[in-house]
């Protein structure tokens, strides 16, 4: 769902000798884009979900090993990419923002390993500055520079060769300036939504139900939309659906198979098993908390309601409840 926006390339070189050795490359890279929620959040808390509006840029930072020749440059491998966790947090999207930082280690089959840091100082759709800093295995600075590098043009690092060895072996850097597309409300109704397959797990290790729930509506241009619910002592009661209603606010998104909010610092994900949620796009997940928990363990269905009417029917299930007749889907 994301698109690359190309800008007419130009090959700029820029050398950098440093230490000797034959390479062989393992790399770690990445940054987090997350939501801008709570920034003063503390690590555990931050929001993972981006839940943009408009398009967000990001830089895609492809790093080779490369060996320069008479006749041309040979790719020989390229560095694997990686995300860095920050307090263990599971990365939602790859890739730098502006302020991102991103650290590969080259292993020398000889000499040890260098680390390359980078760091992005400025994006827009034309180009990028990044900071580059190469450190030797003891951690000495051996290069620090910016480089002011367009879409698609290339920065070769150059390393010097061994007495052993005459051949020219090079990084090269080549970054691509990406967009993630802004997060839109579906425009309609569908006819069923949900699954009866799936899975809800929350902070990406705890399965707190197994199965699923689904509403369907007869009338697409009737006032009825289906809506989920989530109680649990952790929680509350929470009721989300795919559509603005009244008390909501933007929560999360839903992409295929996945649909995924954030409540209270906890990230929930609905993982369908067969079909999609809804067609093909990025569209807004809505959530209202309507009060706390009703319940000791983990309650998950869904019913189909008019939003106007939506605190109204909710006492009405509540009561039903009470009474033992109907309810959500426990664990």
């Amino acid at each position: 769902m994301i698109r690359t926006r190309n800008v007419v390339a130009s090959l700029c070189t820029v050398v950098i000798l440093i230490l000797a050795g034959l390479i062989a490359g393992i790399a770690q890279s990445g940054g987090i884009i997350a939501g801008a929620r709570d920034p003063n959040a503390p690590a555990a808390k931050q929001p993972r979900l981006l839940l943009n509006r408009e398009p967000v840029l990001y830089l895609d930072l492809k790093k080779e090993l490369v060996e320069i020749t008479p006749a041309g440059i040979n790719v020989l491998r390229a560095a694997s990419e990686r995300p860095i966790l920050s307090s263990g947090r599971t990365m939602r999207y790859l890739g730098m923002r502006v302020g991102g930082n991103s650290l590969s280690s080259l292993r020398l089959e000889e000499d040890g390993y260098v680390t390359i840091t980078t760091r992005l100082l400025q994006l827009n759709a034309d180009g990028i500055v990044l900071e580059v800093v190469v450190k030797d295995q003891p951690g000495n600075i051996v290069a620090s520079r910016n480089l002011e590098l367009k879409n698609y043009e290339e920065a070769i690092i150059e390393l010097a060769a061994t007495p052993t060895s005459n051949k020219r072996l090079a990084i090269r850097l080549l970054p691509r300036i990406k967009a993630i597309e802004p997060l839109q409300d579906y425009p309609a109704l569908v006819p069923r939504f949900g699954t009866m397959n799936g899975l809800v797990i929350r902070n990406d290790k705890d399965v707190i139900s197994r199965g699923g729930t689904e509403g369907t509506v007869e009338d697409l241009n009737g006032p009825k939309l289906q809506f989920n619910t989530l109680d649990s002592p952790q929680s509350g009661r929470l009721v989300f659906s795919y559509r603005p209603f009244p008390g909501a606010v933007l929560a999360g998104e839903v992409q295929g198979r996945e649909l995924n909010f954030e409540w209270n610092g906890d990230l929930y994900e609905w993982i369908s098993l067969d079909e999609a949620f809804l067609p093909e796009g990025r569209w807004a997940i809505y959530v209202w908390q309507t009060g706390p928990a009703t319940t000791q363990g983990v309650g998950f269905g869904g019913f189909e309601a008019d939003p106007s009417d939506l605190v109204n029917f909710l006492d009405r299930m509540k009561s039903m409840k009470r009474m033992g007749i109907g309810g959500a889907v426990k664990k």
